[in-house]
């Protein structure tokens, strides 16, 4: 008799991913037929169950349409999200700041960033601009709460100091171009103005330049209207300011009402005989050779959803659309899905083509090709760039074109592209992120009104995965300092913001302001605002120095009463689950050092009556991760030196003088979630097994 006993079949590769378009009984090794909610290849091979996401953040309770992150070249950053008829601006605590409030319901809108100006359209709305200012609260600068944004093509206003206009009463301003032959007029309008009881002038900054040969720009304004609603259906509009040059993009306005009244001329009828160059409705922006293209225009202001506009060179506020416009195969009954930079050239895919538009020199050497695929996009919101192409969900599968050709990629996963209601393809959404494409699709088969699963491919291993996931949109954070997380919007009605995994956010010192808003103890801050320093020495001597004198000098004995001092920095409210590291810039000359420390605590006082933390001393990153996170937090920075005629200096390189990373989220995660491996029909290793 043969011996019998147990028997191990190892399974050890699961690299090659989820390939359920196959029969069960021929699954390659190291594939499976389904998996939900895990990871194939975080160590390659490796199966894993897939991060919970954290919950960031949420505004309203609406599906959270779209998502991106605006960065500005002075290092600030929003998390812009749009949600219901809400468009909002979110800060690294998670908190909302509404930027305006009655937009279209439930449209998705596409953002792209130029000139440090974020700008935003939806295809119904005109389109919106925003500068990064919140201040609201009625005193030099302030907007009025929840109309923080302009339409693009128009200023901004903000109050200012006076008493000239008249009080508790809303206004809004218009623009319009004179080139010494013809009037240009824009219909777009600043942001609604409400003026303060005691604040009741008007600045208007970012105002639009005109083309070149642009002699003359006319500011024209409403008179004082009693609620928002009124001055968003005034439409008598008188001239306020003349502009005689093409440069000037900030000025004050103190017309009183009564005079504005006269009918200074050019009127507003005047300059309205000429011709429109207000930005059109459309849904796309992409920014290429320094001009601003919007395309598909559902109004159809000259042939819709096939037209591409363009603006002049760094002028993105003015469409002259009578002739600065393309139409895209405006006969072949499809409408643009997507625009985007390929190789540096502009490549606009429709319902069932794609086709590059040559925009090389002046616009009248402007060419279209033909199709370079008759595969087209089907999907507006899926199309993003990738690692060498451009991917997005097709008629019959996902699809990377290249530049030539669009190649399909999603034939192993065929039955899951075939289960994409067909009646939400609008609503599926893609990202490229972490050289993996995420596709966000309402599934045919489990009857969900809301898209309910992502399709996860990993392009290095060509691997696919799939996660249950309610998720409207997506965002990468990956510029800046962010450390290139993958956000996401929920698609349920909770309006939460998911991080993918966990994220670290920045605390930061750059400016003078910045400094002098902290205590200092037998330092000296100087410098200009955006280039300050921390020196041992006494504030109250430097007066009677007068600027420039150490620096002209090189003598620190006039500033230095002491030979050890202290920064210490206002407390700031974090919100951290988890301080990270510390650092700083130093300069510490022969004889001097640098320390600091921390301490943190659930409430202000809290953190005002906690000990601080042991010294640390690495300005390349000091590991504070030993010490408890809270809510809020306090730094203080050491500097000492055993000479006389020499300080250490605290500076700024690199966008900042003293820098603190911490994770903001980390206990708060999704509900739970069941993560599953299914393979297919398996002989476990036996050959010719008996059936």
């Amino acid at each position: 008799a043969q011996a019998t006993g147990d028997s191990f079949y190892t399974i050890q590769d699961f690299s090659k991913g989820m390939k359920s378009h196959i029969s069960e009984y021929m699954t390659p090794d190291g594939s499976a037929t389904d998996l939900q909610n895990v990871r194939v290849n975080e160590k390659y091979g490796y199966l894993t169950k897939r991060n919970a996401r954290l919950k960031v953040s949420a505004c309203h309770a609406a599906p959270v349409n779209s998502l991106y992150r605006y960065y500005v070249s002075d290092d600030t950053k929003h998390t812009i999200a749009t949600s219901s008829t809400y468009l909002d601006a979110i800060d690294d605590s998670g908190a909302c700041t509404s930027l305006y409030e009655t937009a279209t319901d439930g449209l998705k809108w596409s953002f792209v960033t130029y000139q440090d100006i974020l700008i935003g359209m939806n295809g119904t709305n005109n389109a919106k601009k925003w500068d990064g200012k919140t201040q609201t609260d009625g005193a030099d600068g302030a907007r009025t709460a929840g109309d923080l944004v302009a339409d693009l093509g128009a200023p901004f206003a903000e109050l200012n100091t006076g008493t000239d206009l008249d009080a508790s009463s809303w206004y809004q301003y218009l623009i319009a171009y004179y080139n010494g032959s013809y009037y240009t007029y824009s219909l777009a309008r600043s942001n609604p103005i409400l003026t303060d009881d005691t604040i009741y002038n008007i600045t208007l900054t970012d105002i639009p330049l005109g083309p070149t040969g642009t002699t003359h720009r006319y500011i024209y304004r409403t008179l004082g209207n009693a609620s928002r609603a009124a001055v968003l259906a005034d439409t008598t509009f008188y001239k306020v300011a003349t502009i005689a040059d093409n440069s000037t993009t900030t000025i004050n306005d103190a017309m009183p009402d009564a005079t504005a009244d006269d009918g200074a001329t050019p009127t507003w009828a005047t300059v309205t005989g000429g011709y429109d160059v207000t930005p059109p409705k459309a849904r796309f922006a992409a920014i290429n050779k320094e001009r601003l293209f919007i395309a598909n225009d559902p109004s159809g202001v000259i042939s819709g959803k096939s037209t591409v506009y363009y603006s002049p060179v760094l002028k993105p506020n003015y469409f002259y659309y009578h002739t600065d416009y393309d139409l895209i195969r405006a006969d072949d009954g499809d409408e643009i899905t997507f625009m985007k930079n390929l190789l540096g050239i502009l490549t606009i895919g429709k319902t069932r083509s794609i086709s590059k538009f040559y925009t090389n020199g002046d616009s009248d050497d402007w060419t279209i090709s033909d199709p370079f695929s008759f595969i087209g996009c089907v999907a507006p919101y899926s199309a993003v760039n990738g690692i060498s192409g451009i991917i997005y969900l097709g008629r019959y599968g996902i699809y990377n074109f290249n530049g030539q050709s669009s190649e399909l990629i999603s034939d192993v996963v065929t039955d899951r592209v075939r289960d994409i209601l067909e009646t939400s393809q609008e609503n599926a959404v893609g990202v490229y992120h972490d050289n993996s494409y995420y596709l966000a699709y309402t599934s045919a088969s489990s009857g969900a009104s809301a898209n309910d699963k992502v399709l996860v491919f990993d392009l290095t291993r060509d691997a696919y995965v799939e996660d249950s996931m309610k998720v409207n949109s997506f965002s990468a954070f990956d510029s800046g300092d962010d450390a290139g997380t993958l956000f996401s919007g929920s698609s349920d009605v909770d309006g939460t913001i998911y991080a993918h995994s966990d994220s670290y956010s920045k605390l930061a010192y750059r400016y003078l302001s910045q400094i002098v808003d902290g205590t200092i103890y037998r330092t000296l801050a100087s410098g200009e605002e955006d280039s300050p320093l921390i020196t041992l020495g006494d504030n109250t001597h430097w007066e009677d120095l007068g600027p420039g004198a150490w620096e002209d000098s090189g003598d620190w004995t006039w500033t230095m009463r002491y030979q050890a001092g202290t920064w210490t920095s206002p407390v700031v409210q974090i919100n951290a689950a988890e301080l990270d590291k510390l650092f700083w810039n130093e300069s510490l000359g022969a004889s001097g050092n640098v320390t600091f420390a921390v301490r943190t605590g659930a409430t202000e006082a809290a953190c005002l009556a906690a000990d601080w933390s042991s010294e640390v001393s690495s300005p390349s990153g000091s590991d504070i991760s030993t010490v408890t996170a809270g809510n809020f937090v306090q730094i203080r920075a050491s500097l000492s030196t055993t000479s006389w005629t020499e300080s250490p200096a605290l500076f700024v390189s690199d966008s900042y003088m003293i820098r603190m990373t911490y994770k903001k989220s980390g206990t708060d995660k999704e509900p739970a979630f069941l993560s599953l491996w299914g393979t297919g029909k398996t002989t476990m290793g036996v050959e010719n097994p008996k059936r």
